[in-house]
């Protein structure tokens, strides 16, 4: 079966939209039912221009993208007519993916060519695009292109109940709902790794007593990270083995640097600052939870939290539908608000519980997920729609 994806994301990126879309083409490539060709912005790291090459015979490489620029956007709608004229004459594709991005000419030539059409919305626009920038046409602009490509899909499918509200909107009343296909994770990335043997790996002087909190992300202020440092301070007169281990870097990554030695918690606090994500499964193993709480005022589903729990360790997160599983089967801890105390409690909880129980709790939770939210359960997902509609 011959496909055809589209991503407007540079898939060497670091972000969790460029992971989730190197993800996705990683399990096209797996596929035995594909035959894969690609477009995307040319990809910043070398080493992945030369993995593509050794699997895809049929890549085009629009212009490489540094960051959301209007000049970007409308260099790219020429090269994308031009790559999909020469992609559908030369390898005819059966159906065409996208991960939905700031392209107008795409639905046209998806209708205009009569092709099965698969969108992948994996965040809410309109608050994306706010978040880059106040200019009010930006706003239209993507309403406009959320528009065309949701009424030409066959079918839409996105990440949580927020975005399909909105994709639901600029859907025709004869075609199907959105399908809620949370984020998820490519097994192979998640291997099982011993604790010990893993911050042996990491080299972060940690014990084999510490007990040890992972969180693994951007650091920016939605994540919630200063409440977890708050909790910590507050947590040292009753256990005095408790860690953290931050990997990451962004945006807050000074300021919450400054509030722990402001708070003398430099020995139990530990910035790792950037780990290619290739490795950050060592720091997830190597800890005893992991962090993966929310702002309330942020619609998201992140994939960390899939991430944290393929690496078989329970997890702290935030009340959400898709996160419903954590607390129905015990996977961890979920909190109702994003307060301090509540993350104190959630960590004590789990810090009381027998070392045995919170393995049981982890590996539990990693069959869960590689069970039902893999790129790979995705792509089945597609292509059955694709094979049961033809």
């Amino acid at each position: 079966m011959k496909v055809l994806l589209i991503a407007t994301v540079d898939p060497s990126g670091k972000s969790g939209h460029n992971i989730a879309t190197k993800e996705i083409i990683s399990a096209l490539i797996r596929n035995d039912q594909v035959d894969l060709s690609l477009i995307c912005p040319y990809p910043e790291n070398n080493s992945y221009i030369d993995h593509v090459a050794a699997n895809l015979n049929r890549v085009f490489y629009l212009s490489s993208k540094k960051q959301f620029s209007f000049w970007w956007n409308f260099k790219i709608q020429l090269q994308m007519i031009n790559a999909i004229r020469l992609i559908l004459k030369k390898e005819k594709p059966d159906l065409v993916i996208t991960r939905i991005g700031n392209c107008l000419t795409l639905p046209f030539l998806i209708s205009f060519y009569k092709l099965p059409y698969y969108v992948l919305v994996r965040g809410v626009g309109s608050r994306e695009i706010k978040n880059l920038s106040s200019f009010p046409g930006l706003q239209y602009f993507w309403k406009l292109v959320l528009l065309l490509n949701c009424r030409v899909a066959r079918q839409v499918l996105v990440a949580y109940e927020e975005v399909k509200e909105e994709v639901q909107r600029y859907r025709k009343p004869d075609q199907p709902e959105p399908v809620i296909f949370p984020n998820a994770v490519s097994a192979a990335l998640f291997p099982l790794v011993n604790k010990l043997k893993a911050r042996g790996k990491i080299d972060l002087a940690l014990k084999d007593c510490d007990f040890v909190i992972g969180y693994a992300g951007s650091i920016k202020k939605r994540h919630g990270l200063k409440y977890l440092i708050v909790a910590l301070d507050d947590l040292k007169s009753e256990i005095n083995n408790v860690k953290a281990v931050i990997v990451g870097d962004g945006p807050e990554l000074e300021s919450l640097k400054n509030e722990v030695n402001a708070k003398g918690l430099g020995d139990s606090i530990i910035f790792t600052g950037f780990v290619e994500h290739e490795d950050v499964h060592l720091y997830m193993a190597a800890s005893d939870i992991l962090y993966g709480v929310l702002d309330p005022e942020e619609v998201e589903n992140p994939i960390k939290c899939y991430e944290y729990l393929a690496s078989a360790r329970p997890v702290i997160t935030s009340q959400k539908e898709e996160f419903e599983f954590i607390a129905k089967y015990g996977f961890g801890e979920v909190i109702n608000s994003l307060d301090y105390t509540e993350i104190t409690e959630a960590i004590k909880r789990l810090y009381y519980l027998d070392q045995s129980d919170r393995c049981h709790m982890g590996i539990k939770g990693r069959e869960y997920v590689l069970k039902n939210h893999t790129w790979d359960k995705l792509i089945d997902y597609i292509l059955s729609d694709y094979i049961n509609s033809t």
